[in-house]
């Protein structure tokens, strides 16, 4: 016999402006990322192997910020091999919440899980 519980939610005032608050930010987040992706995979789809059309130089880390993977940011981890986009992105979550204090609020869990998600809706896509 399965057993569950239902609990029903019944936030005062106060909780509910700041649940809301924290969706905004998230949202925000997830659609500054998506937008992120999009215009990185732009650039690299546009421009093919080569960072600049005129010369027909090859994208390599030294002459191109354009990343492989669909995020602009650092590509190379310390040892030498490439990150992923959801990785690119979560380092720089750190960055944000010096830029912006009110992410502060957010636990660092809450904001990787969706950049977490994001990467599985990219790897869903392609």
């Amino acid at each position: 016999m399965l057993l569950g519980y239902v609990y029903k939610l019944r936030p005062k005032q106060v909780q509910v402006v700041k649940m809301d608050n924290w969706l905004d930010m998230l949202r925000a987040n997830y659609n500054w990322s998506l937008a992120d992706r999009i215009d990185t995979y732009q650039q690299r789809f546009n421009r093919g192997e080569y960072c600049d059309l005129k010369t027909k130089s090859v994208a390599s880390p030294l002459t191109c910020c354009v990343s492989n993977y669909g995020a602009s940011g650092e590509p190379w981890r310390d040892n030498g091999k490439r990150r992923s986009a959801g990785e690119i992105q979560i380092t720089a979550l750190p960055e944000l919440k010096k830029v912006r204090p009110w992410y502060k609020d957010i636990d660092s869990t809450v904001l990787q899980q969706n950049i977490k998600r994001l990467d599985k809706a990219f790897e869903n896509f392609f």
